[in-house]
């Protein structure tokens, strides 16, 4: 009886041992780099261990994980040997959730025990590319967080079009999870609704929304990716800037804003999170000359002199040529007309549609062909949106006397700004021949969501998540001033009186980043970067 501890140490190394063959089998079949067969080299050690002895797990499950992570480097220095030099490497999910670990967790939800090793890996994954990177100077990659991006549709399904992201389409027993998709299974009438299609695997639909994500290359779920990305605009692709600017009341440092944020830090942006910008991230460096709204804020002539200023310090360290070089690739996103379209009506200024357009297009044409001069040809644009249907919109037609319904004019002067840009666009990238660009009808995506917002997950379109007044469209999100807070943000298309929640900027960068020609012209975001 005295042994027994040697003995529980005895039984543990062989146990192990029975583990470290598995992991030399694998070794030997020579695996290849992609994420279901990593998260089953994961699963099959792990299970057999949380099946078999779960009370032996720890101290053994970890080991495991870090020879896995070995005999990658191994084949991954090996092709690199044989001269492979561009990789595309998609980390393992969150295993704990399938369905079919999911049901042996007692009290419901992931697996965490396996999410946890399954988390070890990804962390581990990019240290290892990053020494290879080092020893293979012309080694690329691009690494997929496919744990983040699985966790992040579990978790937010609504918003990515299922309804349910817990149970297996085809299956049998508790969530499908019992049986595999035999001839007597159980068969969900809709595949398009379930993210999973069976016990161990991602439906059709799920498979399509990750590679999306992943293949949009959004700085969260992929790295490194190697182009710049510079964001000119209002304070929809305010991430702090109003921050820095002496006098401005457009601020969003305080709470309630960035409630949703890591650590619900109010960062500055005008969003319960993050913010469009964030969304369509897909880079390693990013500027943003970004503005706030109404009172002291950049306009956009100053913003290019400071991209000029930018441009200038980039040049003195990497010289005019590949300064030149780089930011031919890059890409140049400008958000811009609400302002200039929403101040009349702010400010009670009698102008007309025809005036304020004529006003607006030969500005905005100085304004591209200075970003021209200055080294820009890929240019991404995203107009005004139906503005005149924001809480602040909708409040002010109800202090006049309206029943709240959208304000037809301003929303008339954010579609005839669309035309003009869409105009000018043409007419500029013909007479300059290296100009490429997106131009997103955000207008009309927008209108979209609001006649099908059910079918994208949102409860309500009118009322501002936080704020005051009439459709919480009156007041800041101001903690201070003891706002209305909605409950359930992601129910919500507009997080303020004025800027869209973050589950409505991520809907809107996905159709930018993959729309067709009905939202995206002439070619969209993706293939703008790609071109």
């Amino acid at each position: 009886m005295q042994r027994f501890g040697q003995h529980e140490n005895w039984r543990r190394q062989v146990q192990f041992h029975q583990c470290l063959c598995l992991v030399i089998q694998l070794l030997m079949l020579g695996l290849t780099i992609t994420w279901p067969l990593k998260g089953q080299e994961l699963i099959f050690p792990l299970m057999g261990l949380i099946i078999a002895t779960p009370n032996q797990l720890e101290g053994l499950a970890t080991p495991i994980t870090l020879l896995i992570l070995l005999s990658y480097q191994i084949h991954l220095t090996n092709l690199l040997s044989l001269g492979a030099r561009r990789f595309g490497i998609v980390g393992v999910p969150p295993v704990g959730c399938i369905p079919r670990y999911r049901v042996l967790n007692t009290t419901d939800g992931c697996l965490e025990e396996l999410n946890s090793y399954a988390q070890l890996f990804s962390d581990k994954i990019e240290g290892i590319l990053q020494t290879l990177n080092v020893e293979f100077k012309n080694m690329k990659y691009s690494l997929g967080n496919s744990y983040d991006v699985i966790s992040d549709i579990i978790n937010n399904h609504l918003a990515y079009g299922f309804k349910d992201a817990i149970t297996a389409c085809c299956g049998y027993g508790i969530i499908g999870a019992e049986s595999p998709c035999l001839p007597n299974a159980t068969v969900c009438s809709n595949r398009n609704d379930f993210f999973w299609w069976d016990r161990y695997h991602p439906s059709q639909a799920g498979c399509e929304v990750v590679a999306l994500t992943l293949y949009g290359g959004a700085q969260r779920y992929v790295k490194p990716i190697n182009y710049t990305i510079f964001i000119f605009g209002d304070s929809t692709v305010d991430v702090g800037t109003n921050n820095y600017l002496n006098g401005t009341a457009a601020l969003a440092n305080f709470p309630y804003n960035g409630i949703d944020f890591p650590e619900s830090i109010p960062t500055g942006r005008f969003s319960n999170g993050y913010n469009i910008a964030d969304a369509l991230e897909s880079n390693d460096i990013e500027f943003r000359f970004s503005i706030g709204v109404q009172k002291r804020v950049v306009p956009m002539r100053k913003q290019i002199q400071q991209f000029a200023l930018v441009r200038r310090n980039i040049s003195e360290i990497k010289g005019e040529k590949e300064t030149a070089k780089d930011l031919s690739k890059s890409i140049f996103i400008l958000s811009v007309g609400s302002n200039d379209i929403l101040d009349p009506f702010r400010l009670g200024t009698n102008l007309t549609k025809d005036h304020l357009m004529a006003t607006l297009h030969p500005v905005f044409h100085q304004h591209l062909k200075n970003l021209y001069d200055l080294g820009a040809r890929r240019f991404g644009i995203l107009p005004a949106a139906p503005i005149g249907c924001c809480p602040y919109s909708r409040a002010l037609d109800k202090s006049e006397g309206g029943d709240g319904a959208c304000m037809t004019e301003p929303n008339e002067f954010a579609r005839a700004f669309y035309i003009i840009v869409d105009s000018l666009l043409e007419s500029m990238s013909s007479e300059l021949p290296e100009m490429k660009y997106s131009l997103g009808n955000v207008y009309k995506m927008t209108k979209f969501i609001f006649k099908n917002y059910r079918s994208y997950g949102f409860k309500e379109i009118r009322k501002a998540c936080c704020g005051s007044g009439d459709y919480n469209g009156v007041g800041y999100c101001n903690e201070a001033q003891k706002p209305n807070l909605c409950k359930n943000r992601k129910d919500h298309l507009f997080w303020d009186l004025y800027h869209p929640s973050e589950a409505a900027t991520n809907l809107s960068a996905l159709t930018l980043y993959y729309g067709d020609n009905k939202y995206m012209k002439p070619i969209n975001f993706h293939m703008l970067a790609n071109v």
